[in-house]
């Protein structure tokens, strides 16, 4: 619908680029809703810069949230456990 914002979520924090995922998408009038990661130093400093969005208790909560059209995922290949969803995307550069 015309107006609505594009929800989406962040899986895996490895790669410092996320950052620009985030950025894009914040820039395009997505709304960054929740992120997850299983290293919580990189939670912590991802926090710094995103304070008000929640982290996400697990990546399931990600996959299986019906209100997040799309999940950044900066390692989402054919057989990573994000591709269990048609909602991940990333970025591709060549």
């Amino acid at each position: 619908m015309p107006g609505e914002r594009i929800r989406f979520a962040i899986i895996g924090l490895d790669h410092n680029h996320v950052y620009n995922h985030a950025r894009i998408l914040l820039n395009a009038g997505a709304e960054l809703v929740t992120y997850y990661s299983g290293k919580p130093d990189l939670v912590a400093e991802f926090a710094q810069t995103y304070p008000d969005v929640p982290v996400a208790p697990s990546m399931d909560a990600i996959l299986e949230d019906p209100s997040i059209q799309v999940i950044a995922a900066p390692r989402c290949r054919p057989t990573g456990p994000a591709s269990r969803s048609r909602r991940c995307s990333t970025a591709r550069t060549s």
